[in-house]
């Protein structure tokens, strides 16, 4: 968070332990709105760091061990009592023209197009939103 928006260094530090701790999209939303309200608009920087939060949020809420951006591609490393189990997977694995894939490791890869490529965040999130909902479509559980 730049200095120039939150000039406090003990207020920045604070902002940031607070928004370090968010486990669920609705705490985190609700630590945005508060930043929001005191400071006023998120700056870009600030708003890379909570679109970064919120994958990291997504990341939680399916149990995934790691989530790894490259330049070409995402690679999750799934848990083994994760809410994302590779049953709830096949269907998203076998559907005609998937990107994803599953290495022997258990851990799923989806390769990016160049639009993606250009932003690799927000590819990124979309990929977990798409995993969260087959997940819950399939009906895995916390």
């Amino acid at each position: 968070m730049p200095d120039t928006w939150l000039p406090d260094a003990s207020q920045r530090l604070a902002a940031y332990r607070r928004l370090a701790s968010v486990r669920d999209a609705s705490e985190l939303h609700t630590r945005v709105d508060e930043l929001i309200d005191r400071f006023g608009r998120l700056p870009p920087e600030a708003q890379t760091l909570v679109e970064t939060l919120e994958l990291r949020v997504l990341a939680i809420d399916l149990g995934l061990r790691k989530v790894e951006q490259g330049p070409a591609a995402v690679k999750l490393v799934l848990h083994p009592q994760g809410r994302l189990q590779v049953d709830a997977l096949l269907p998203l694995i076998n559907a005609p023209r998937s990107r994803f894939r599953l290495t022997p490791e258990v851990a799923l890869i989806r390769p990016l197009n160049r639009d993606e490529q250009d932003d690799p965040l927000a590819a990124t999130q979309a990929i977990l939103r798409q995993l969260v909902a087959a997940a819950g479509a399939h009906g895995g559980a916390t």
